[in-house]
Order: C-alpha cells, then sequence, then structure tokens
C-alpha cells in the first residue's frame, strides 16, 4: 500500500514524476477553474490519497487549522491540492496566471 503525501512538496514531486510534461503544461496554463480535471486526476488523488488515509497532507494542515471544508471534504482537498499544484507548474514554466 502507498502512503499519502504528508506535504504538498511530496505531493508535487510524486505527481511530476507521474504527469508528462504536456500534461503538466495543460494544467499549468488552465484557466481559474479546475473542475475539468474533477473525474480524472482529481478522482485518482481522491482514490489513492485522500480515502482511507487520514495523514493526507497532515504537515499542511495541522488540526487546529478552522478551514474544516479543506480537511474533512475529499472534494475539497484535492480541488486545494490541484489549485496549488498549478501554482508550481506556473512558477517552474514561468507561466503568468490567466
Amino acid at each position: 500500500m502507498v502512503h499519502a503525501p504528508y506535504t504538498y512538496k511530496e505531493a508535487f514531486a510524486r505527481l511530476d514524476r507521474n504527469l508528462k510534461k504536456d500534461e503538466k503544461l495543460s494544467i499549468a496554463t488552465m484557466s481559474s477553474e479546475l473542475s475539468e480535471l474533477h473525474m480524472g486526476l482529481g478522482m485518482w488523488i481522491r482514490n489513492h490519497w485522500i480515502y482511507g488515509h487520514p495523514e493526507f497532507l497532515q504537515n499542511e494542515h495541522p488540526k487546529t487549522d478552522t478551514d474544516f471544508t479543506i480537511l474533512f471534504m475529499p472534494d475539497r482537498m484535492s480541488e486545494e491540492l490541484l489549485r496549488q499544484y498549478r501554482r508550481h507548474l506556473r512558477t517552474r514554466y514561468k507561466i503568468t496566471s490567466k
């Protein structure tokens, strides 16, 4: 069984290893709406890293965090991870946000 990433940095490294460059560029250039990833990459993240893995990003969102939507809703957790990953990719590829 694969453990879920504890930090965004660890999650980004795994996504970087597993996604092709054209997939990463596609994510980096997406507009503010990431909903088209919900049933694809977002579902993969939920199924493999979130469901059944309470340690998912535990170092990024301590238990004292008051944003319970991020902490306890898998859809929101995967959405936030993808939003942060897009920011990471835009910095890497020097893409300005739209």
